[in-house]
C-alpha cells in the first residue's frame, strides 16, 4: 500500500534518507471485484492487506517508494451459491467451500510530500508494478432435481498482470525517528485466468480494484 510519511523539517528531511514502513489495512473490493454476478463478478468481500515499503528521500519534497504487499479477500459463498441455483433449473441447492482470493504485488513510484504543520505532513503518491493474482480453490457439493455429480471442484488459477494505484496519507511525526499515520490507497489490475474445461481452454478476464484503508507505522533507518 503505497506509503508515505516524511519528517518534520527541511533539515531533518535531508538528513534522513531511508525509512521503513509497515501497513496493515482493511481492503475493500470495488467494482467487478466485489460484484455478485456470474459473468464478470468475483464475489469478493472486505478483507485484509499487509505489507511494507522502503522509501528513499531525494530531497525535502520528493522520494522514491518500493512496496511489497499481499491481500486476502474471502468469497461471499452464500450469494455465489444463490446465483448458481438461479442459473441452473435442475440445481436445487449447493454447498460451497472456498479459499480466499489472493493478490501479491511489488510496486514502485514517486512520493510527493506537503508539510502542513510542525509535526504533520500529507503524502501523495502513484505507483505501478507487477501483481500475481490467484483465484480461490472451490469445492462444490450440489443437490440436483434429477441426477448429477455428488461433488466437483474448481482449481485455483494464477496470472501475473500489471497493477497501478494512487494513495494519500496523513502522518504525525513524534520525533526524527518514528511516525504514525493513516493512508488510503486505490489499486487496479486486469488479470486473465486460464481454466481447462471439457471444451478446451477458457480465458476469464477479471478486473480487480480495491481500496485499502491502513494504519502506517514508520521508522527512519538512517
Amino acid at each position: 500500500m503505497l506509503v508515505l510519511g516524511f519528517l518534520i523539517s527541511p533539515g531533518i528531511l535531508t538528513a534522513q534518507k531511508l525509512t521503513l514502513r509497515l501497513q496493515p489495512a482493511l481492503s475493500i473490493p470495488l467494482g467487478d471485484f466485489a460484484a455478485k454476478n456470474l459473468d464478470k463478478g468475483s464475489f469478493a468481500t472486505a478483507g485484509f492487506s499487509g505489507g511494507g515499503s522502503l522509501q528513499w528521500h531525494l530531497n525535502t519534497t520528493w522520494s522514491i517508494n518500493l512496496q511489497a504487499a499481499a491481500t486476502w479477500h474471502a468469497i461471499d459463498i452464500g450469494e455465489l451459491g444463490y446465483k448458481k441455483v438461479q442459473q441452473d433449473p435442475f440445481l436445487e441447492d449447493v454447498y460451497i467451500r472456498s479459499e480466499a482470493f489472493k493478490n501479491r504485488m511489488l510496486l514502485a513510484g514517486p512520493v510527493y510530500t506537503i508539510l502542513l504543520r510542525d509535526k504533520i505532513s500529507i503524502n501523495n503518491s502513484v505507483a505501478a508494478g507487477l501483481m500475481q493474482s490467484a483465484t480461490p480453490y472451490q469445492l462444490y457439493k450440489p443437490q440436483y432435481f434429477m441426477t448429477g455429480p455428488n461433488y466437483y471442484e474448481i482449481t485455483s488459477a494464477r496470472d501475473y498482470n500489471f497493477v497501478w494505484g494512487v494513495s494519500t496519507a496523513l502522518m504525525y511525526h513524534f520525533n526524527t525517528c518514528y511516525q504514525l499515520g493513516f493512508s488510503a490507497e486505490w489499486l487496479h489490475g486486469n488479470p486473465v485466468f486460464t481454466f481447462t474445461t471439457a471444451n478446451g481452454l477458457r480465458f476469464d478476464e477479471r478486473k480487480i480494484s480495491m481500496l485499502n484503508l491502513a494504519m502506517v507505522f514508520s521508522v527512519s533507518l538512517f
